[in-house]
């Protein structure tokens, strides 16, 4: 049982870009689709969920330092930005 904690654990660390498309090729494979099929939509999965991850990363930076300029010029108190992920 040790084990089994142990994998998961390691798996859920991993991310969410590792751990969604290794899900999704299991149910994939439970729904009776072709190996290939459910390794290729959870690849590409992978691939977007790390695109998404970058981009997010990229408009927070950009997106915090208009949000700290506002802030300064304005006197408004803005403790968060929402760019609607994550």
């Amino acid at each position: 049982m040790d084990v089994l904690q142990t994998v998961i654990n390691y798996i859920l660390d991993l991310g969410a870009a590792v751990f969604v498309p290794f899900l999704m090729l299991i149910i994939g494979l439970c729904m009776k689709m072709k190996f290939r099929d459910a390794f290729t939509s959870a690849l590409i999965l992978g691939i977007a969920f790390t695109g998404m991850g970058i981009l997010v990363n990229y408009i927070m930076t950009s997106m915090g330092a208009a949000a700290n300029d506002l802030t300064k010029h304005t006197g408004l108190s803005l403790p968060a930005v929402d760019i609607g992920w994550l």
